[in-house]
C-alpha cells in the first residue's frame, strides 16, 4: 500500500497568498553542477527556541545550499494550516520554489533523506498555475511487483497540482516512486484555464520535518539568514556545528564544526578528506535516487556526514 494522497482547497485566501509570496519571498538561483536549475529557490526554516541557536538543514545534491531564513509570516501561516490538515505533522523547514512558466521544472528524483525525520512525510503545497506531477516507479519497484503471483507492474502516475492543493508523499511512496514535473512547451492558448491561470506562474512550498541542525559556533542569535558557504553570516566571519539524524555527531554535546568547502581548504590531507565524505554523499544520493526497498538508510547514511558543501 503506497502513501501519497491529494488534497485540494486547503487554504484560506489563496489568491492573495500567492500575490503575497511572489513578492514577500527572498527569491534566489541555485547552482547544480555549475549552471542554474530552471526555477527560483527560497529556503525557511524554524530558530530553535532553545539557547543553542540551531537552524534545521536539508541537504540535497547542489553546489551550493541556498541561505536559510525564518518563517516569514505568510509562510508561517501555511504551515499552521498545513500542520491542521496532515495529522501529528510538524514541520521546521520548507523549500519554496517559483515556476516562472512551462519552461520551469523539475527532474525526476527521491527526496534524499538523510536529514528528514524517519518516518515523517513531505508535504508540498501549490500556489498559482496547474503544473502536473510524474510519479515514476523505481525499475527495481516494477520488477518485485511483476515477479509476484498475479503481480502487476505499478503504472505511472501523472497528478495534477491544482491552485491550492497539497500533496503529500510518504516515505514509502518516497523510496519506491521517483517523482517531478517535466516542463511545458506547448503554446499558451493550447493550455487549459488552470494551467494558464496567474499567467502560468507556479509558487510550491515543500515542507519538510528535519532532523538535523547546525548551531553557529558563537552561538550568536538574531543572525538570520543563515548562509554556511565559507562559513559567513552577514559581514562577519561564522563557523557551524552540525549535529542530529543526519551529522557524524547524534547529539548537540558533541557536535563537530562543519568542514570548509575543498577548495578554501589549503592542507592537502585535509582537503581529500573532505573531497571523499562529500564523494560519500553524493554516493549515497545516487543509491536512494536509484534504489527502491533495497535502499538500507542505516548503511548508506547511518554514520552520519558533516559536510554541506558538494563543490
Amino acid at each position: 500500500m503506497l502513501d501519497h494522497t491529494l488534497l485540494t482547497n486547503v487554504l484560506p485566501s489563496p489568491d492573495t497568498l500567492f500575490t503575497t509570496l511572489l513578492n514577500e519571498v527572498s527569491w534566489q538561483t541555485m547552482l547544480h553542477r555549475g549552471g542554474p536549475v530552471p526555477r527560483l529557490i527560497a529556503v525557511q526554516g524554524a530558530l530553535s527556541e532553545s539557547t543553542t541557536g540551531a537552524y534545521p538543514i536539508y541537504r540535497h545534491p547542489a553546489d551550493c545550499l541556498p541561505p536559510l531564513h525564518p518563517f516569514s509570516d505568510t509562510v508561517a501561516l501555511i504551515q499552521d494550516v498545513v500542520q491542521e490538515r496532515v495529522a501529528g505533522a510538524v514541520f521546521n523547514h520548507v523549500l519554496i520554489q517559483h515556476y516562472r512558466g512551462g519552461a520551469d521544472y523539475i527532474s525526476e528524483h527521491s527526496d534524499k533523506t538523510l536529514d528528514i525525520m524517519r518516518g515523517s512525510a513531505i508535504v508540498n503545497v501549490s500556489l498559482g498555475a496547474q503544473r502536473t506531477m510524474t510519479l515514476r516507479p523505481k525499475k527495481e519497484f516494477v520488477a518485485a511487483a511483476s515477479n509476484e503471483e498475479n503481480g502487476e507492474p505499478p503504472a505511472v502516475e501523472r497528478i495534477a497540482l491544482p491552485h491550492n492543493s497539497l500533496f503529500v508523499l510518504g516515505m514509502r511512496s518516497n523510496m519506491r516512486y521517483q517523482h517531478g514535473i517535466k516542463h511545458d512547451n506547448r503554446p499558451f492558448g493550447q493550455k487549459s484555464v488552470e494551467e494558464q491561470a496567474f499567467g502560468g506562474e507556479r509558487i510550491s512550498l515543500t515542507f519538510r520535518c528535519i532532523a538535523t541542525f547546525l548551531v553557529p559556533r558563537s552561538l550568536s542569535m538574531g543572525s538570520p539568514p543563515l548562509d554556511v558557504d565559507g562559513g559567513e553570516v552577514g559581514d562577519s566571519e561564522e563557523r557551524f556545528l552540525i549535529y542530529g539524524q543526519g551529522a557524524k555527531s547524534k547529539e548537540v554535546e558533541g557536535a563537530h564544526v562543519v568542514p570548509l568547502p575543498p577548495n578554501k581548504l589549503e592542507e592537502d590531507e585535509e582537503r581529500k578528506a573532505v573531497e571523499e565524505e562529500v564523494s560519500a554523499v553524493i554516493r549515497a544520493f545516487g543509491e536512494e535516487n536509484f534504489r527502491a526497498d533495497s535502499f538500507d538508510w542505516e548503511e548508506w547514511y547511518g554514520a552520519g556526514f558533516d559536510v554541506v558543501h558538494f563543490s
